[in-house]
């Protein structure tokens, strides 16, 4: 439904590297930074306004605003960033001189791959967290597993592609929310008990169809009033789910925040919705819910 170029940046990790506690908050951080630093022509001007705001990569990856091909989304502010971040815990000993960060460009980011990989390496080279330890790129690596990129090696062209679904005639679906899923319904997050199935569905149908329009070419044929309709028959009907706070420091507000979500595990009855069960499914490439850039909304399916 979405088409997608998930990959790992393979890094050399300094002895004695830790982890923080929200450790996608300082790579997203780090890789804003480098990202303005390694395009932008504009002197590090703000990009509201800018001539090259509607073709430069970073506003496009990193402040991203919708443009004349989303006429969808004019009223909006912002459209959904065109990446996600993971950040992967080594669990072995093989792993610990070495650090996996995962990203997704979605649809026309994979465009910008070049860009993306530099700023990376730049951010990896000046240094990560408060003790700024340096951490080489040594390898970009695609979803087969084979490595694309290696230091002085030219990158071939790279084409995102949909993922391939395979959960469409599960009746029930299993679901872990691996990463805090925050939701929110006017304006406020909606807590863990207060979840319910129309609500968790239709969230999956608007981050699709949003992605859809922004980055992959929605379907005008869609109907979704329909989809709406459908969502009113999913039931969730077990849950182990709580809520997760996590604090980050905004560089950009100069304080600390804290978001949260929930994790945990739910079961979905979809049999009296067919058509919600690809949303769902492509929600497990791309993410649901708010602040899918820090790695929020993380979550696997599976038959139930």
């Amino acid at each position: 439904m979405v088409p997608l170029l998930p990959l790992i940046f393979r890094f050399r990790r300094p002895e004695g590297f830790r982890l923080s506690e929200f450790p996608e908050a300082v790579w997203r951080g780090a890789f804003g930074y480098s990202l303005k630093q390694t395009v932008c022509v504009m002197r590090l001007r703000p990009c509201v306004g800018c001539a090259f705001e509607f073709s430069c990569a970073y506003p496009f990856i990193f402040e991203t605003r919708p443009g004349a091909e989303a006429s969808i989304m004019r009223d909006a502010d912002r459209t959904p960033h065109p990446y996600l971040l993971r950040v992967f815990q080594q669990t072995t000993d093989d792993e610990q001189d070495r650090f996996d960060l995962g990203m997704t460009l979605i649809g026309p980011a994979a465009r910008h791959l070049s860009f993306v990989i530099h700023a990376l390496g730049e951010a990896g080279r000046r240094g990560i967290g408060r003790a700024r330890s340096p951490m080489p790129l040594e390898a970009v690596i695609d979803s087969a597993g084979e490595e694309i990129w290696t230091p002085g090696r030219n990158l071939p062209p790279r084409e995102p592609a949909a993922p391939a679904l395979r959960l469409s005639d599960a009746p029930r679906l299993s679901i872990s929310f691996d990463t805090p899923m925050r939701l929110v319904r006017d304006h406020d997050p909606i807590a863990a008990e207060a979840l319910d199935g129309p609500t968790l569905a239709f969230a999956a149908v608007r981050r699709v169809e949003l992605l859809r329009t922004c980055f992959g070419g929605a379907d005008p044929a869609t109907d979704h009033a329909a989809l709406k309709d459908q969502a009113q028959a999913v039931k969730i009907i077990d849950r182990d789910l709580s809520w997760v706070d996590r604090r980050r420091y905004s560089t950009r507000q100069k304080r600390p925040i804290t978001l949260g979500g929930v994790i945990g595990n739910v079961t979905l009855d979809v049999s009296g919705a067919p058509d919600l069960t690809p949303y769902l499914e492509t929600c497990g490439f791309v993410h649901l819910g708010k602040s899918t850039t820090l790695g929020f909304g993380r979550m696997s399916l599976a038959a139930a």
